[in-house]
């Protein structure tokens, strides 16, 4: 089959070309699949093909294959064994004031961007792939604007494997989202970013109605120590239309976290746990039960979504335990199509050593345990797939005589956030 080509970028009308009819339907089938109203013509992609590479090239040609550099021309194929492309961006822009009484205020703009390729094949296969900003921490793509506007990196984000084996099985493997169904409220144990590396399988019956998730997550692997730290959680769950319009949700959850007081899990500390000594090894140990809940109904046209998170460290062995966590709310309305809004409130309360402070909401206060404190915020859409949204949190440490001590916050947060997928 002759191959799709790429020839640089003479002119907007030259920058593609095409093999068979066959090849030239199937890419034709690709663009359709991008995340724009309109259909694209020749004209319209090689124009937004320009578009994207004014913006440092982005490492598009790493990102989607489909693509090249300017600098060099290529050729390549679309195996037919790709039966479907999904290509998605998030952005994200942040104005940020953080005011502490004991410590410097801070005042900051970040941002947020991220690039994902999900190739669907035969027999309900997917490989699932995603690059995005940041500075490596697994819990934000967030990067601040400093260093007179120097460049910015993009790292792994997404690389997995995923294969549903039959209606009610999917396996995944790599590096891949969250397995575990997922609230707001349960951020305060699995940062709403993270996209752990391992190993998942998830069971859920034809209805939907029962799930069952598993996850054995590579914490860290020290060639140094014959003791590998892993979590292996497993959560059960179901789902039930009570009555119109009400939906309620439970799921309870174990997850246990393997010679984590042995050596330190990794670069990315944040606030809390207690640790040992000066270093980030951690000096409790960790077996978090979850139990979180959500009920969603309406008033009136309105949709109400009420969520509740309770953690409980059930292998604590200092003294004292520290090992509690709640967090519970409300969100009322959805800002989602042209014109929509929503407001939202909750209430989270987390001990010292309730759960690996390092993979928690960095948000909350600095991120990690060890605080208390109230979250507000209100969004409109003002067109589809775009969001602006006005978020507060007023925040207090639980534990004075731990770490990190006396620290009150504040904080107040813009954001601009772009969907598409």
């Amino acid at each position: 089959m002759p191959p799709f080509r790429y020839t640089g970028l003479p002119s907007p009308h030259g920058i593609l070309h095409y093999g068979t009819p066959n090849l030239k339907l199937k890419f034709l089938n690709f663009l359709k699949s991008l995340p724009c109203q309109e259909q694209f013509t020749t004209d319209k992609f090689s124009r937004f093909f320009i578009l994207l590479m004014s913006f440092k090239k982005l490492y598009i040609a790493s990102l989607i294959p489909l693509f090249a550099l300017n600098t060099f021309a290529t050729e390549l194929e679309i195996p037919d064994i790709i039966k479907k492309i999904k290509f998605t961006v998030d952005f994200q822009l942040r104005h940020e004031n953080i005011y502490k009484k004991y410590y410097t205020d801070v005042s900051r703009q970040r941002y947020k961007l991220r690039f994902g390729l999900d190739f669907y094949l035969p027999k309900n296969v997917k490989l699932g792939t995603r690059i995005s900003s940041g500075t490596g921490y697994p819990g934000s793509a967030l990067d601040t604007f400093t260093n007179l506007s120097g460049e910015k990196k993009f790292w792994i984000d997404r690389a997995y494997m995923q294969w549903q084996l039959w209606d009610f099985l999917t396996l995944t493997g790599g590096k891949m989202p969250n397995p575990f169904w997922t609230t707001f409220s349960q951020e305060m144990v699995w940062d709403g970013n993270l996209s752990p590396e391992g190993f998942a399988q998830q069971i859920k019956t034809k209805n939907g109605r029962f799930f069952l998730n598993l996850l054995q997550m590579v914490a860290n692997e020290d060639s140094s120590n014959q003791h590998d730290q892993w979590m292996i959680g497993e959560q059960a769950g179901f789902s039930l239309d009570l009555y119109n319009n009400v939906n309620f949700t439970l799921a309870a959850a174990y997850y246990l976290w393997t010679y984590v007081d042995s050596a330190p899990l990794g670069i990315y500390v944040m606030e809390g746990n207690r640790r040992v000594g000066t270093t980030s090894q951690l000096a409790n140990r960790f077996a978090v039960g979850d139990i979180t809940a959500q009920l969603k109904t309406s008033i009136g046209s309105f949709p109400v979504n009420f969520q509740a998170t309770y953690i409980n460290n059930l292998r604590s062995r200092l003294n004292p335990k520290e090992n509690i966590g709640y967090k519970t709310g409300i969100i009322f309305n959805k800002a989602k199509q042209a014109g929509s809004w929503e407001i939202g409130y909750f209430y989270e309360y987390i001990e010292t050593d309730a759960t690996i402070a390092d993979l928690t909401d960095p948000t909350f206060g600095d991120g990690g345990t060890n605080r208390k404190g109230h979250i507000v915020w209100f969004a409109y859409a003002p067109m589809n797939n775009t969001k602006l949204r006005v978020r507060y949190y007023n925040t207090k440490v639980v534990n004075e005589n731990l770490p990190p001590n006396k620290d009150d916050i504040h904080k107040l947060q813009f954001d601009l956030i772009l969907k598409l997928d």
